[in-house]
């Protein structure tokens, strides 16, 4: 099995047997960081688009690659809503420009997504909003890797360990945590993250990703 992270919440894996997207957006303005070499029609081989939400970070690019891969793309209604009226996205430098990003691009369901892959139990996640309950349910069958979205909110790392300790996972790869779109986004120091797990789990591995870095599994 192969990881990729693609920035963001967007990944790419594969096996020998298929290769689908999760979340996967490219584009960028001139201030983020990491630069994105990659561009939507890059990708040119899935057979499914997995979507945790629909914010623009998450979805603006899936018409593109849907079209280049042919991929059937799986969401919420309200990301099918949005991803069906979509025509061509402008993305601006200037504070305005930013506006039809955050009013066009609704949340809406915000899902998780569970894969079963070679014996291995992949539980990711595109937003940190889980319940207790939740988590509990999802405790239930153990967690091999466990990707975990860390942006958004200013005590992301300690919502963060709250999934960890939940869930006990075998790995966790940390992701969303580049400035992807600034002003709209920030580089996240991840350190305290890292740091907590491996003090209060010393069994667990955090993985961090660099930009379009491959784990092979």
């Amino acid at each position: 099995m192969e990881i990729q992270w693609l920035g963001t919440a967007g990944f790419k894996i594969r096996t020998q047997e298929a290769c689908f997207l999760i979340d996967p957006f490219l584009s960028r303005n001139r201030q983020a960081s990491p630069s994105q070499t990659l561009r939507p029609s890059d990708l040119k081989t899935a057979s499914h688009i997995f979507i945790s939400h629909g914010h623009f970070d998450h979805i603006m690019d899936v018409p593109t690659i849907a079209e280049k891969t042919g991929a059937c793309v799986v969401c919420s209604p309200t990301a099918a809503h949005t991803l069906s009226d979509m025509g061509l996205a402008r993305i601006g430098r200037k504070l305005p420009d930013f506006f039809p990003l955050l009013v066009n691009f609704p949340c809406g369901q915000v899902l998780s997504w569970q894969f079963e892959i070679q014996n291995k139990r992949l539980l990711f996640f595109g937003s940190a909003g889980s319940t207790a309950k939740e988590l509990q349910r999802l405790k239930s069958t153990p967690c091999d890797i466990l990707f975990l979205p860390l942006q958004g909110h200013s005590k992301i790392c300690e919502k963060a360990l709250a999934y960890v300790e939940a869930l006990g996972p075998g790995c966790v790869i940390p992701h969303h945590q580049d400035d992807f779109f600034p002003p709209l986004s920030r580089t996240v120091d991840i350190t305290p993250f890292t740091d907590q797990v491996a003090k209060a789990f010393p069994g667990i591995e955090v993985r961090p990703m660099g930009l379009n870095e491959t784990l092979v599994l």
